[in-house]
């Protein structure tokens, strides 16, 4: 089901370092450190791990050692393999699973829930977004996985606001 909706670029960098960071620090209790994001921040820009070293001032061999790690949690975290060479593709086809301050269930692993109320909210502030945009109605529910009166309650409800 989406309920938001993201363009992965180097803009939302930001946001993929957040949802990393809660990965990390739920599976090992610590927050990611300043190479992790070196080399999280280099992956995504397609950087060798020989550049990501000297712009960190360290060895390759040691951004290699990081990043097997790194890799290692965020695998056993969404359930698949995840490398270097599919880091991007891997965070896109799971970006709408979660959000950094609301990760449900990722893999094995389990971590705070978002209320009922609070995914209430994230499909009605979708619909209003998407509604605003010019969809229909029946685009709105499909894209939601809402029915067409969920949707037209949201749409209602709010022009009466």
């Amino acid at each position: 089901m989406i309920t938001d909706f993201y363009c992965l670029n180097k803009s939302n960098m930001q946001e993929i370092l957040k949802i990393a960071d809660e990965i990390v620090f739920h599976k090992t209790g610590k927050h990611l450190d300043n190479l992790q994001v070196a080399i999280l921040e280099g992956v995504w820009e397609k950087q060798q791990y020989a550049e990501i070293a000297e712009k960190y001032r360290c060895s390759e061999g040691h951004v290699k050692d990081i990043s097997y790690e790194l890799w290692r949690v965020l695998s056993e975290s969404f359930g698949e393999c995840v490398r270097k060479s599919n880091f991007k593709a891997v965070f896109e086809r799971n970006i709408n699973n979660f959000a950094a301050r609301d990760i449900v269930h990722i893999g094995d692993n389990f971590c705070d829930t978002p209320s009922q109320s609070q995914k209430k909210d994230k499909h009605e502030v979708s619909a209003l977004k998407l509604h605003e945009l010019g969809l229909s109605i029946d685009q709105i529910a499909n894209a939601l996985s809402l029915s067409i009166e969920k949707v037209q309650q949201i749409i209602f409800n709010s022009q009466q606001k």
